[in-house]
């Protein structure tokens, strides 16, 4: 990579919150994806991250950072096990038509649906990605 260009990427990801990552010489941009096996509490420097649970072997937990303007992140059921997306404090994510829910839910016989979460500084809000004929759990 032209070393000018290197240097102000890793300027943009230092600002990105590292959701940018390098991932050969040819200076393409990737998203960065993590894969979670166990239950993980989200930190603000996951925001822009795919998460998944390939590979797990019991239900996964996502517990979101504290409320944080512009965090964003996709967890995608990798394994046939529950995955949960749960607010950091009670009443603070928006799901569906719950507009104080605590959890969002996808189960074990939904491989590869996805929740999309996105902060606006208030609240959380999840929905479904992409928008799939899929039932999902909303807990309050």
């Amino acid at each position: 990579m032209f070393e000018p260009a290197k240097a102000l990427f890793e300027k943009l990801k230092a600002k990105a919150g590292a959701i940018l990552d390098l991932k050969d010489a040819s200076g393409g941009f990737f998203l960065r994806t993590l894969n979670k096996t166990a239950d993980y509490t989200c930190v603000r420097g996951d925001s822009g991250t795919i998460f998944s649970t390939r590979g797990a072997v019991g239900a996964v937990i996502f517990t979101l950072p504290a409320v944080t303007k512009g965090w964003w992140a996709i967890f995608v059921a990798g394994a046939a096990q529950n995955l949960t997306v749960t607010a950091p404090t009670a009443d603070t994510l928006i799901a569906f038509a719950d507009i104080a829910a605590d959890s969002l839910a996808i189960d074990a016989n939904q491989p590869a649906d996805a929740i999309f979460v996105f902060c606006d500084g208030v609240q959380y809000h999840a929905s479904q990605w992409p928008n799939l004929a899929t039932d999902f759990t909303v807990a309050t």
